[in-house]
Order: C-alpha cells, then sequence, then structure tokens
C-alpha cells in the first residue's frame, strides 16, 4: 500500500517495520492489517491508499514470419537507440536467449533483469525483495545450455516463464534486434503475478510494485552511465499492463510517486 504524510519525517519513526521504499511524503508498505490503526493514527499520516491489483494482459501468439524487411529497419534509422535505455516493465517472463536479443557475440542484450518473485539471485541493491538477474548469469547460461541439454531458462529460471509471454513481445518490439531501438540498452523488470494466485486479499504484486520498478530502472540507468562514461543516458520505460493503475488525473499515490521520481532525477539523466 501507499502512505502519504505531512513533513518530511521517515514513516520509520511511525513503528511500522515493513517500509519497502520511500520518496518524498509517501512511503510503500507491506503490513498486517491489524497494523492499520496504529499508522493512520498517526497525526503526520494524511491519506493511506491500497496499491491496485495487477491483471495479467493476454496476447494472441502468432505463427507468421517475424521477420522484418529491410525497408522497414531503414525507417528507424541507423541510430537505432543507441546510448539510450529501454527498460520493460512486464510479466511473464523475458526470453534473454531469443535471437531477437542476442548481441551478436553469443551472449544477450539484457545488462539486467530484476525478477521480482525470484529468490535464486540476490536482490537488487537498496530492495529487500526478488533477484537480480546480470548479463554475466544470462551468458553464462546461453553458453551452458547446449553442453546441459538443457534450456536457457532452466539454467537461469524465473519465477514466471511463459510461451509466448507479454514480456518477451514487448521487449523485441521496442528493443529487439528487428524492433525501434536495436541499438539501445535493454533492462526488464518481471513483476511477480502468478496466475493461479489473483485473489486480492492474498497479493502483494500490486501497482506498488510499477513504482518499484520504475525506480530500478532508473538506478540502472546510473549504472550504465558511469560503466560507459556517459554524459547523460536517455531512458524509455514501457508499461503496458492490463489495468488502470489507479485514477489517471495526476491525484492517485503511484502517480505522485513517479512524478517524484522523475521531478528528483539528476539533470543529466
Amino acid at each position: 500500500m501507499f502512505v502519504e504524510r505531512e513533513g518530511s519525517e521517515h514513516l520509520l519513526n511511525l513503528g511500522a517495520s515493513d517500509v519497502t521504499s520511500e520518496q518524498g511524503r509517501l512511503a510503500t508498505l507491506e503490513v498486517r492489517v491489524s497494523e492499520l490503526p496504529e499508522i493512520a493514527r498517526d497525526e503526520s499520516v494524511v491519506r493511506i491508499e491500497l496499491g491496485e491489483s495487477l491483471k495479467h494482459p493476454r496476447p494472441q501468439i502468432s505463427t507468421a514470419s517475424m521477420s522484418a524487411s529491410a525497408r522497414t529497419l531503414r525507417r528507424f534509422g541507423s541510430n537505432g537507440g543507441k546510448q539510450v535505455l529501454v527498460g520493460i516493465i512486464d510479466v511473464g517472463g523475458f526470453d534473454f536467449a531469443h535471437d531477437d536479443f542476442s548481441d551478436g557475440n553469443g551472449g544477450t542484450r539484457f545488462h539486467s533483469i530484476w525478477d521480482q518473485g525470484g529468490d535464486t539471485r540476490p536482490h537488487p541493491d537498496g530492495f529487500s525483495f526478488g533477484a537480480e538477474i546480470e548479463k554475466a548469469h544470462m551468458d553464462a547460461a546461453i553458453a551452458a545450455s547446449p553442453t546441459e541439454g538443457l534450456a536457457t531458462q532452466l539454467l537461469e529460471t524465473q519465477s514466471s516463464m511463459e510461451h509466448g509471454s507479454h514480456g518477451t513481445h514487448v521487449g523485441s518490439i521496442a528493443a529487439g534486434n528487428r524492433g525501434v531501438c536495436r541499438n539501445a540498452f535493454l533492462t526488464g523488470v518481471l513483476i511477480d503475478l502468478p496466475r493461479a494466485d489473483l485473489d486480492r486479499r492474498k497479493l502483494f504484486y500490486d501497482s506498488t510494485r510499477i513504482a518499484h520498478a520504475v525506480e530500478y530502472i532508473l538506478k540502472v540507468g546510473e549504472e550504465l552511465k558511469a560503466d560507459h562514461g556517459l554524459d547523460e543516458l536517455p531512458i524509455s520505460i514501457n508499461v503496458s499492463l492490463r489495468t488502470n493503475g489507479h485514477a489517471r488525473d495526476g491525484s492517485s499515490a503511484v502517480c505522485r510517486w513517479l512524478e517524484h521520481v522523475l521531478t528528483t532525477v539528476g539533470p543529466n539523466s
């Protein structure tokens, strides 16, 4: 859930032990229902808003050829998104070993994938959940796959891996080798949204996780700027999940959270 309070004091001072992140006057929490009255009684708290449940997009899987014509590729120009970071926040898993994400050297173009429901790798710095799968991990799985006789997705697992996943589909369009930004840096955030558990009373994969995903992508951007000695790195973030995501007039907590993040990043971001 989101909590907004007056002033700049940290919500940790209110006794809430499960603060997952903070931005300005807003914080995200995972707490028991029994803890809500204590938080609400604090005079500095002005609003408590539940994160909105996320829903599975269901793309149609086509058997048609995916090859783009040379004419189509020329339309996007020779730059192809070079020195731009494309961040995909999606569901279903990312097929990092697909030819459309090949770096031409036997590896993947994915810089990293934050699997918010994963536990096979350490979680990213600044977050207390999920697994961060780095390019080196994915490249190692791709290299080992022929020898081991196993699919790369079994050697470097994600908490959700669906055939024809929405995450792979969107990532290919945005930054695949036949996509719009085929020369861009690429990172993904896998929202933990298992089909078997869509009961809102149980889930923790709501719109607060989208806010965290945006923060993560911006942190990846800072890392890439430093690693490649760039003065600036434009970032494009795609969130095409089948949900309203609260009000669209800028008044909802998630909108205000993202506005705060985007207005407080450095001038060269």
